[in-house]
């Protein structure tokens, strides 16, 4: 017999047994004869066969109707009316609907598409000018809607075409350029949800045209309206234009089974060569990123490069390199025809060869006697705007350096003329500077707004940061791509360089300060451009000036290692990436420390030696140290590490605090009516209650001694009295039982200040990322948010809730547990953060302690350490018997999962599966079984 529990399925197409053991006898004539194992099973359901869903071919003489015979039929709306312009590859189709901008369709009824975890959607359509498509699944704004999806035109772009589906996490979202000359084209959209991450594609006229998108984990799809040309539930934002016919299948189709039947093979170039620039001597690389889309079977890419519009012999790879070109290579054109079997042909752009004796591209001293001139000898003169002055005080290190200029934030320099950039893929920008307090650097790459220029970029110091350093570029696919760094805060001289590498599928920035890498960055690749430099203002306004002094700029191409930058080779040097956090455990546990580190500008091995209160413990010389069987004599320890390679100096680490403790409760709050506001744990974590909470007679029956709970009104909350010091820890454990009221988010949180903006600061709630979702969330120092998000009950019922934090390694680790079961489906990553001391606030927002929690908490418990769910309040999971008038009553939690019950005669005989169906008894399934029988041990197997 298998148990129709909770309905635990992933999607999948085959079943497989997971199991746990928990096993509990049944009295009979023999008596109780005690607790046994069970073991649980999950079934994986199986997808729907694969089929049409809905075929609406809009026919004159019935448009309404479904022609899959599925009964899926529209409902009209608006001025819908009829042309003969048809599109002549669609099958059958003798005319077209026209919907003038104020009009759509919708579905009768629901169409219910949660059966299924792939689906092809394909349409013929043709646009008028400017008007965009609404396609959408939900009667509500898909906005707001779990499982909800659209696709639209015009949202990305003013023709792009844009799929978003509303997830637990997000939005999941895919791109594509669409066509945009108003004729009749065939698109399609397959949305695929069976694996492990979601893969969304775009086509038009049988061909895949997105460009990606954001991913935001799997999501079901739902029982929900669909709606043809407009958004709801305004039903605004219509379309313009024309429709053939529309059908959506319960698979994914290949292109060849669209509507438009098979086309012919095509060669798509997804990345073209880029222009390249080297010195002499050294090789030359371009290469092109390229496929083919249909065919059966898909016939092979060809490739030939070209010189000048001659094919070089050989040159018949997806790269080609020029291994030592001269100075006769310089301004040499390259590109590469492609072919396949029954393609047409197509050629790649144009790319330029700049090969010059040395790789200086621009190169600004900043002599008093001449500040303007580019010494590269390239020409690439400033012009002065503003009072710029110059100074003795110039950097020690810098070659040739004399004096410096005086920038005195109303004043720039800029090229005379376009400074060209567009030859070059790499690129090393560096300079020397000296910061006025507040006085941020503004360096542009346009003279036009950096923000909205195509590949134009700039770096700058205090807008990540107040001493922070950020390069950003503006591309046509990622927005704004970015690389951060922290800046030294010390107004002293210091030589700054960036790296700019566009030469591969993605761009990688890297920042340096006096010769020593302190941030990288980067994302979707965009090629350098032709336009002004300037530097210490922010083009076209001249604002955000630079306040301070610089001696030298260079610009060169390729990538610079910082031994040729101007600074010149430095010392080796030993950085922590990871400090040893504060560690909690209890007694006669491990407890461990370990520490994150490199050596930059230099190829020796680090050599660690941990340190107990400043005294070297021995053996203790690697990247970590554990501590085996800690004590109460270990309490309040501290531990550190010391790092040396020579000739590096050596680099002592952060002291970590051990913390050791007999139990690992940090703080308990059993809400008694007595006295509920009291932390039962002893540590005097009290708290105070604020608003209506009254006491109610209703609690979670496997709440472990709970008489009472208390009820939260929407209004009223509790925190700790004084603040809750979770500095000690890098492990947490917080867990409560809790009935919602319906629409009653939960707002727990571990801040008395916003959380959003205090690092360290965390919260649990209900609501936020759907309408019944649970997530985590905590704020970390690089200004970004480690989340995890979950499905959450809808019952209304009680249910015990646990969040975990590990904070202990080298990414943070957050799961989310209802009943006991992880159910967490995963979030955003936002690095180690460590816990802090503030106040703990349960059932508002802080500091206006809004979005109250409605319904009713029976406990809440905070531990150290990462409990698993058989150390939870609620304990494992319990199969129950009770026995009355000759049958036996078993019992267990609907909540607990897929199981098969099974009996034997004694225990080591066989086990076999009960025929009988479970009934619902409260939050229970239940089995009667008559006492006379000779089973006498019963088990849930999974």
């Amino acid at each position: 017999m298998i148990v129709p529990t909770a309905q635990v399925y992933s999607r999948a197409s085959t079943s497989q047994p997971i199991g746990i053991p928990l096993i509990i006898s049944r009295p009979g004539r023999r008596g109780l004869l005690g607790l046994l194992i069970v073991a649980a099973l999950f079934y994986i359901s199986m997808p729907a066969r694969a089929g049409t869903v809905a075929l609406w071919k809009f026919d004159a003489a019935n448009p309404a109707a479904d022609s899959s015979g599925n009964g899926n039929n529209l409902a009209l709306n608006g001025n819908i009316t009829f042309s003969g312009d048809a599109p002549t590859n669609a099958p059958g189709i003798t005319n077209s609907v026209i919907f003038d901008g104020a009009s759509y369709a919708q579905t009768i009824g629901t169409l219910n598409l949660t059966p299924y975890n792939q689906l092809t959607i394909e349409f013929f359509a043709k646009f008028t000018v400017g008007g965009g498509l609404q396609m959408f699944f939900a009667q509500n704004n898909p906005n707001n809607v779990t499982g909800a999806f659209y696709l639209d035109r015009g949202e990305s772009s003013a023709s792009g075409l844009k799929m978003s589906q509303r997830t637990a996490a997000g939005f999941e979202t895919d791109v594509a350029p669409g066509p945009t000359e108003g004729a009749w084209h065939h698109y399609a959209l397959t949305i695929d949800e069976s694996g492990t991450n979601p893969i969304v594609k775009i086509y038009v006229d049988g061909y895949q045209v997105d460009t990606g998108g954001v991913s935001a984990g799997l999501q079901t799809f739902i029982n929900d309206y669909f709606t043809i040309g407009a958004y709801p539930p305004a039903y605004n934002l219509g379309y313009h234009g024309l429709m053939g016919e529309m059908r959506i299948s319960s698979s994914i189709l290949p292109s060849p089974q669209f509507l438009i039947g098979a086309q012919t093979p095509r060669i798509f170039i997804s990345q073209q060569p880029q222009n390249t620039a080297v010195v002499t001597n050294s090789p030359a690389t371009f290469k092109v990123v390229a496929t083919v889309q249909n065919g059966d079977p898909t016939p092979p890419l060809q490739y030939q490069w070209q010189r000048n519009g001659s094919n070089i012999p050989d040159a018949t790879n997806s790269s080609y390199t020029l291994s030592a070109p001269t100075l006769s290579d310089n301004a040499v054109q390259f590109d590469v025809v492609l072919s396949a079997l029954g393609a047409a042909s197509v050629t790649s752009s144009n790319v330029t060869l700049t090969v010059a004796t040395n790789s200086v591209v621009a190169f600004w001293k900043f002599d008093a006697a001449n500040p303007t001139v580019d010494s590269s000898g390239y020409g690439n003169n400033l012009a002065l705007t503003g009072n710029i002055t110059f100074s003795n005080d110039a950097p020690t290190n810098a070659p040739g350096s004399t004096n410096s200029a005086v920038f005195d934030g109303a004043s720039y320099a800029r090229t005379l003329g376009t400074f060209n950039l567009s030859l070059y893929n790499q690129l090393t920008i560096e300079f020397y500077a000296k910061y006025t307090i507040g006085g941020g650097l503004q360096m542009f790459f346009a003279q036009n707004n950096p923000n909205n220029v195509l590949g134009a970029f700039y770096f700058d110091r205090g807008e990540s940061s107040a001493t922070g350093l950020k390069v950003a570029q503006k591309t046509a696919t990622s927005g704004i791509i970015t690389g951060v760094a922290p800046g030294p805060s010390d107004e002293a001289w210091h030589h700054y360089a960036l790296t700019m590498d566009e030469s591969g599928t993605n761009p990688v920035f890297q920042v340096y300060v006096d010769g020593y890498l302190v941030g990288t960055g980067g994302a979707g690749g965009q090629g350098l451009i032709n336009d002004f430099f300037t530097i210490g203002a922010y083009p076209p306004s001249y604002n955000f000036r630079y306040q301070g002094l610089m001696s030298e700029m260079r610009v060169s191409s390729g990538v610079l290692t910082p031994a040729q930058f101007l600074i010149g080779a430095q010392i080796p040097r030993i950085f922590i990436s990871q400090q040893p956090q504060n560690t909690a455990v209890v007694t006669n546990s491990p407890a461990t420390f370990m520490v994150v580190a490199s050596v930059q500008n230099g190829t020796q091995s680090l050599h660690y030696q941990w340190q107990r209160n400043g005294v070297n413990i021995a053996g203790a010389t690697n990247s970590s140290y554990t501590l085996s069987a800690t004590t109460l004599t270990d309490d309040s320890a501290q531990f550190d590490v010391v790092l040396s390679t020579p000739p590096a100096m050596p680099v002592t680490s952060s002291n970590a605090v051990l913390t050791v403790v007999t139990n690992a409760t940090v703080a308990l709050w059993t809400f008694d009516a007595a006295n509920p506001a009291v932390d039962s744990s002893g540590n005097g974590n009290d708290l105070t209650l604020v608003g209506n909470i009254t006491i109610s007679d209703d609690v979670s029956i496997n709440a472990p001694g709970t008489t009472n709970s208390v009820v939260f009104d929407g209004g009223s909350l509790a925190q700790t009295t004084q603040p809750l010091d979770l500095t000690r820890y890098n492990q947490l454990t917080v867990e409560f039982f809790a009935k919602y009221s319906i629409n009653g988010g939960l707002q727990m949180f571990f801040a008395q200040n916003n959380p959003n903006f205090v690092a360290g600061a965390f919260y649990l709630d209900r609501g936020e990322s759907s309408s019944n979702g649970l997530k985590v969330s905590q704020r970390t120092a690089d200004a970004n948010f480690e989340t995890s998000v979950a499905p959450g009950s809808i019952d209304g019922e009680w249910h015990h809730y646990a969040l975990t934090m590990d904070e202990s390694g080298i990414s943070p680790i957050f799961k989310i547990y209802v009943d006991g079961y992880q159910t967490d489906t995963g979030g955003q990553s936002g690095g180690i953060q460590a816990f802090i001391n503030d106040y703990f606030t349960i059932g508002a927002y802080p500091p206006g302690y809004n979005f109250n929690y409605q319904g009713l908490m029976g406990e809440m418990r905070v531990s150290t350490g990462i409990l698993n769910p058989a150390q939870f309040l609620n304990g494992p999971a319990k199969l129950q018997i009770t026995a009355a008038n000759g049958h036996a009553v078993i019992s267990w939690p609907q909540n607990a999962g897929s199981f098969t019950l099974q009996q034997a005669s004694n225990l080591p005989g066989t086990w076999t599966a009960l025929t009988n169906n479970p009934a619902v008894s409260g939050l229970n399934w239940q089995v009667t079984v008559p006492t006379t029988s000779s089973a006498k041990f019963y088990r849930l197997f999974r």
